[in-house]
């Protein structure tokens, strides 16, 4: 009970709980709102949730500006244009769930509030990158496909980019007899924060005529890569990151394929990052939640509210230390990761929050590990 009770409090005391859910269903029928998705979102109110259902033909993409929750369902695909978070109100949350969303890309520009994006699935710009992130104050991405297509898998300017549990792919060169592309990495940071906690990045193999590509791009800002032995940066033939301004800081038990390379101002690092995953929350289902850290090392694992960044003297905390759960108290096992098991309690209030995760690792020297952003569906 007293489990259940500590969930509960978690979230009632969530973001913004919704007040009313849209149904879109492109068959129409009895209790469907609308056939298609921008006009839900032009009739949605901020706090809402539009639930999409599969249809045999893609949805068209549309720009939000208002914090709303989207949760689509597996077979749930977005065509057209680009799908587009922009102005989004420092006091709003927007999040995207389990939506494929196939040769668009999506677009995250000047978002002072957070938005979290979590079983995107396929984000393959043909006019811009597969995820870009410009102008915007926290974006969060969880347990993720993401390949390149006119830009790379993960582009970000100006912003702080939190990813967990996920894959990023760059693009292959390519030549034809009408169209000759170059490859391009798996992600590219200009300026801001990007922290890669238990995911993969591959960058793009030569071809058509072209070299390999990077797995990482920094030019500027700060990068932090943590998570374990699973996890890859690979260079597909060449670097595995290339650094030419501001900081590259990468795990030491991250696996490598091409080496970290670092000139110009560009520093780069190798110091432990713990990570987190964890897999879909639907309660009163099974959840696991998997720590990356140095075997050996004594480790608790929390769960609370997102809240902004705040700068402690263990790293970087997300979660709102006033109300949290302590899910998980251990050492990690030889292998380096530490993997916990548990139902979630079956309560309503669960779906559509957002919650945190995060690990505070080792005794001699403690430090908090990268999070994950699980929401209920």
């Amino acid at each position: 009970m007293a489990l259940r009770t500590s969930w509960l409090i978690l979230a009632l005391a969530s973001g913004l709980a919704a007040q009313r859910t849209w149904i879109v269903d492109g068959a129409g029928g009895a209790g469907v709102d609308f056939r298609d998705l921008p006009p839900a979102v032009s009739a949605a109110a901020p706090g809402d949730t539009i639930l999409i259902r599969p249809y045999p033909i893609a949805y068209l993409a549309t720009t939000i500006t208002k914090g709303l929750r989207i949760q689509g369902a597996p077979g749930v695909t977005i065509g057209g244009l680009p799908l587009v978070v922009s102005g989004l109100p420092a006091s709003q949350r927007a999040v995207l769930h389990t939506i494929e969303v196939y040769y668009v890309g999506v677009d995250v520009t000047n978002c002072a509030g957070p938005v979290h994006l979590e079983g995107l699935k396929g984000a393959q710009g043909l006019f811009g990158p597969g995820v870009n992130v410009n102008g915007s104050a926290r974006v969060t991405i969880t347990s993720s496909q993401l390949a390149a297509g006119a830009g790379p898998g993960l582009n970000v300017q100006g912003s702080t980019v939190l990813v967990s549990g996920s894959t990023i792919l760059g693009r292959d060169g390519n030549s034809s007899k009408y169209l000759s592309l170059p490859g391009l990495p798996g992600v590219s940071l200009a300026s801001g924060t990007v922290v890669l906690g238990a995911t993969n990045v591959r960058g793009g193999s030569a071809g058509g005529g072209f070299p390999a590509t990077t797995a990482l791009s920094v030019s500027g800002g700060e990068m932090l890569v943590g998570g374990g032995a699973a996890h890859l940066l690979d260079g597909r033939g060449t670097d595995a990151a290339v650094v030419t301004g501001g900081r590259l800081v990468v795990d030491p038990a991250i696996r490598l394929s091409g080496a970290l390379s670092g000139s110009g101002s560009g520093v780069v690092l190798r110091s432990a990052a713990p990570a987190l995953a964890a897999s879909a929350l639907r309660p009163g289902a099974s959840w696991s939640v998997d720590l990356f850290a140095k075997a050996g090392e004594i480790s608790g694992t929390l769960l609370g509210k997102p809240a902004a960044p705040l700068a402690t003297p263990l790293g970087t905390l997300w979660l709102d230390a006033s109300l949290f759960l302590v899910l998980d108290l251990g050492s990690v096992p030889a292998l380096g990761q530490r993997t916990i098991t548990l139902t979630v309690p079956n309560l309503p209030s669960l779906v559509g929050d957002t919650l945190v995760l995060q690990s505070v690792v080792g005794a001699a020297a403690p430090s908090l590990s990268t999070p994950a952003f699980p929401t209920g569906s």
